[in-house]
């Protein structure tokens, strides 16, 4: 348990309810911008935009999670991801922080697809706050979402490829 609490988290919303993955996995974070829609797409890959020179897939979390009809405003952030070799950008609502998780606020759930753990923080004068820590890398692995219809194999994690 020691190896996954090393590290922050970065800390984002969706529809109201907080969300935190690890800070290693995020390249950067970005408003939202306008997107190239791509035809037959899957409902939760809203299109692709242009990072540099590299075109980067988005996914909307809310979309995925089927907890909010999304709305893209001057609030909406994408927060740039690697998963291994692959660029993703994951749609969310709002960033709020990065955090470090002390062994006792980090709870494991009941086997949960795509949750590594849950974690309740509080500091002095703020009221708790509960955090569902997600594994981007298993959220993102080309099994196990629609995502995949876009990948190019041979840019896919090790690990992702031998599941």
């Amino acid at each position: 348990m020691t190896s996954k609490l090393a590290c922050e988290y970065l800390a984002f919303s969706i529809a109201e309810q907080e969300f935190c993955m690890d800070i290693l996995n995020v390249q950067e974070i970005r408003r939202y911008s306008a997107v190239t829609r791509l035809p037959n797409a899957p409902l939760d890959v809203p299109g692709v935009i242009n990072l540099r020179g590299l075109i980067v897939p988005l996914v909307d979390l809310r979309v995925r999670f089927g907890v909010a009809t999304p709305t893209y405003d001057g609030t909406t952030v994408v927060i740039v991801v690697m998963i291994g070799a692959v660029t993703v950008g994951i749609v969310a609502d709002g960033v709020s922080d990065v955090i470090r998780l002390d062994a006792d606020a980090v709870k494991q759930p009941p086997g949960l697809k795509f949750i590594r753990d849950c974690a309740i923080v509080g500091m002095a004068n703020i009221a708790e706050r509960m955090l569902t820590v997600l594994d981007i890398n298993t959220m993102l692995a080309p099994e196990s979402q629609s995502l995949s219809e876009l990948a190019d194999p041979t840019l896919l994690p090790e690990t992702a490829l031998s599941a």
